[in-house]
């Protein structure tokens, strides 16, 4: 049986190398980054992915489009968004504490 006509071993090879090295990579990077154990568990799963290009070009496109990594987040993971809120929230009243003690010292505020 012949192969399909445009059919090169030396660009299969080449993607399967490619493919092989971002893996290494990836799963290296899982490693160095145990002790955050959820950005090691991600790198892990794009790792094993069937083609972990995908999912990288993939994130790209979600950071690129605006709002949609929180819409994203808020679907997927809606617990982890509002533990984000509460503490930008807190951040938020804490800076108006601050600001109210200024005012009440007789502070200038800029």
């Amino acid at each position: 049986m012949n192969d399909p006509e445009g059919y090169h071993t030396e660009l299969m090879s080449e993607l399967r190398v490619r493919e092989a090295t971002l893996d290494s990579w990836l799963l290296a990077g899982a490693e160095r980054f145990q002790s955050d154990p959820e950005l090691s568990a991600a790198l892990l799963a794009v790792a094993e992915a069937e083609d972990s290009r995908r999912p990288l070009l993939l994130l790209r496109e979600i950071l690129r489009s605006p709002g949609l990594l929180d819409r994203l987040e808020g679907v997927l993971r809606p617990a982890r968004q509002r533990k984000t809120q509460t503490r930008n929230s807190v951040r938020i009243f804490e800076g108006v504490d601050f600001f109210l003690a200024d005012l009440k010292h007789g502070r200038r505020v800029a």
